[in-house]
């Protein structure tokens, strides 16, 4: 039952499970409600932090921040050091945490002294000297200042301690600020899925009801947001291929494990892109949070059915990848497409080029328009509360071992494919594009199980579907590029110019994805 926590819970000491969820102005009222139904009462205290690190941001460098926080006013004031590792994008995120007092409101490094932060600073191998120890806090500079408000209730909840808090406020750093509207759930003791459950249940996202509050998680920390502020720099697309996890899905790893993994790291992925759609005109944001969908759909539909995957949840990830999609095909249409083709263009055919251009960027920017209604919106977040949550449950059946599984079920897509794509050239536009998405997710399951194939089949069966992937989409664009522009503009002049360069570069990738085909089989 909710109310205050009992003092049998011990503290996660030296670690930090958190859940980071960005609040709507318009919910913060409702939101206070409903902590406050729960039984436990509210403090309300100013927050004021400086950030520290070395000239050079060695701190920064190693996901690590090192922060002197004061905590009320006047008499009442109380001042916390507090030194984070293992700094991530990820929503629900485990970090190493060493908090200590901090008489007199000066950092301390003794008594921090069980923590990595003299090695991160100059590499000693144990606790620094008293000499030392001046040294390393000479090397210190401010580098960035948060200040909120801070409302705070501690939870009980069936099992679980749980922190809950609501900090309204900016970061400041260089004359240049960033507003704070967030919420953390930090786990004291219990399972990671309590906190999940208590954001669903915050949401309004219990039973079959949907969600009416948009909480909705994301992963960059207020240390991340201050150093980017610092440096004057705008927030980068997230990439999400494999390629830098390459030891995400061991060997040794079961198939319904690597499921919700699979789910975890892509959502960092959507999370971290989705999080910075609505203030960047960068198509790339989109393009990479539709790849971390697609990596997402493709990976458990090779799983199967040992992934245990929930029917909602996939139809959630169809849902959002037609989406996301419909801006994906607008940004590349505008930026890639056609302004080669209104450049070839010659004669009284210009004009009407540059309309056709204006229109597409209005359509486009309607469906962005769209999509960022669509973000903002409770569906969204409770989609990702309900992936996270799914993520970090525990199966029922843990399912073969990826060592056992992966080769088999890779061979077994492989042939399939290779049989299905024997006759590209002479199958209908439709019917090419469903064999070249057959072949992206192939593509994207063998970079998930690279770990656990032989080399002969990880090297020879990606480039191979590569290079035909890369063929077949250079036909399908060739074909979505005619039939949009024949949308746009009624000009004969330019349908007609589009058409034959369609025809053109239909023909070639075609032909080149037939002959291409040929080296689709499993390597024996």
């Amino acid at each position: 039952m909710p109310g205050t926590a009992p003092a049998q819970f011990q503290a996660m000491d030296e670690r930090e499970v958190e859940l980071k969820l960005r609040l709507r102005a318009q919910d913060l009222a409702a939101l206070r409600s409903r902590l406050d139904a729960l039984g436990a009462a509210a403090r309300t205290e100013r927050v004021d932090s400086v950030y520290y690190d070395t000239p050079d941001l060695r701190l920064a460098s190693g996901k690590a921040a090192l922060r002197l926080r004061s905590i009320g006013e006047g008499r009442t004031r109380r001042w916390l050091q507090t030194f984070k590792t293992q700094d991530s994008a990820a929503a629900l995120s485990v970090r190493g945490e060493w908090e200590r007092p901090a008489p007199g409101g000066r950092i301390d490094l003794r008594s921090l002294a069980d923590s990595p932060l003299a090695q991160m600073l100059d590499g000693a191998p144990r606790a620094p000297r008293p000499r030392a120890t001046g040294e390393l806090l000479a090397s210190l500079r401010p580098v960035f200042r948060t200040v909120f408000d801070r409302c705070a209730w501690d939870l009980a909840l069936e099992g679980a301690h749980i922190e809950a808090v609501i900090d309204a406020g900016e970061i400041q750093a260089g004359g240049r600020s960033e507003p704070i509207c967030e919420a953390e759930l930090e786990l004291r003791a219990g399972p990671h899925s309590a906190i999940l459950d208590l954001a669903l249940a915050l949401a309004g996202a219990t039973g079959r009801r949907h969600a009416d509050l948009s909480l909705l998680p994301y992963g960059e920390s207020k240390a991340a947001r201050g150093y980017r502020l610092a440096l004057g720099r705008g927030p980068m697309p997230f990439a999400a291929g494999f390629s830098r996890l390459p030891q995400a899905f061991t060997p040794q790893q079961r198939v319904a494990g690597a499921a919700r993994q699979l789910v975890a790291l892509g959502m960092t992925a959507l999370l971290a892109n989705a999080a910075e759609f609505a203030d960047s005109a960068n198509p790339e944001f989109v393009h990479q949070a539709r790849v971390a969908i697609r990596r997402m759909r493709a990976g458990l539909d090779l799983l199967g059915a040992q992934a245990e995957v929930p029917p909602a949840l996939l139809h959630s990830l169809r849902t959002w990848a037609g989406r996301f999609g419909a801006v994906r095909d607008w940004d590349v249409l505008c930026t890639e497409q056609l302004p080669p083709l209104a450049a070839a263009a010659s004669g009284g055919s210009a004009a009407s080029w540059t309309r056709v251009c204006e229109l597409a960027a209005k359509r486009r920017n309607g469906a962005r328009t769209r999509l960022g209604r669509q973000l903002a919106e409770p569906a969204f977040a409770e989609f990702a509360l309900r992936a996270l949550r799914w993520s970090a449950g525990v199966p029922a059946r843990p399912g073969k071992r990826l060592a056992d599984f992966a080769r088999k079920a890779v061979r077994a897509r492989q042939r399939r494919l290779a049989v299905a794509a024997r006759s590209f050239a002479r199958l209908p536009a439709e019917r090419q594009h469903k064999i070249r998405i057959q072949a992206k997710g192939l593509r994207y399951g063998i970079e998930m199980l690279q770990a656990s194939l032989p080399k002969r089949i990880r090297r020879g069966a990606l480039l191979g579907l590569t290079r035909f992937q890369d063929a077949a989409g250079s036909a399908r664009d060739a074909l979505l590029v005619q039939l949009a522009v024949a949308r746009l503009t009624r000009s004969a002049a330019i349908r007609r110019q589009v058409q034959q360069w369609a025809q053109s570069r239909q023909s070639t990738a075609i032909g080149k994805a037939q002959r291409l085909a040929a080296y689709l089989k499993p390597a024996r």
